[in-house]
């Protein structure tokens, strides 16, 4: 994990080894994409935004519509396809039990998960992943 900001192009491309394939954007942390672009070598094909809207036209593929209006939900079997051949995964920090939700709001809030934060409905109790 790094974090955003100044520097980000240099120290995700020293973690990576290299301009990694597919960069994936998720975060809400907006006017990212540039960087993101020049992390995978300058290819706007090779970053996807489900957080941003590509309002510089880059060219990022983004989950907004063409119109600006409404998810795109027709990437969603790609993205599954790629787990399920384990080239795609998302890091867990932490799980926790629906009742518990509060305690995931406020670490999302201060922003101190390194990695998403998963509700358990049905879940009697939670923890580290």
């Amino acid at each position: 994990m790094t974090p955003y900001g100044e520097g980000m192009v240099e120290r995700v491309r020293e973690l990576a080894g290299g301009a990694p394939d597919f960069a994936l954007h998720t975060a809400q942390v907006k006017g990212t994409l540039p960087d993101l672009v020049r992390i995978v070598d300058g290819d706007p094909k090779r970053v996807f935004s489900f957080a941003d809207r590509d309002e510089e036209g880059i060219g990022v593929r983004t989950a907004w519509k063409e119109t600006g209006v409404g998810l795109r939900y027709d990437v969603l079997g790609h993205y599954a396809q790629l787990t399920a051949e384990g080239r795609f995964s998302i890091p867990i920090a932490r799980t926790f039990a629906l009742e518990d939700w509060r305690e995931a709001a406020a670490i999302s809030m201060n922003k101190k998960a390194h990695g998403k934060l998963v509700l358990l409905p049905g879940s009697s109790s939670a923890g580290n992943v």
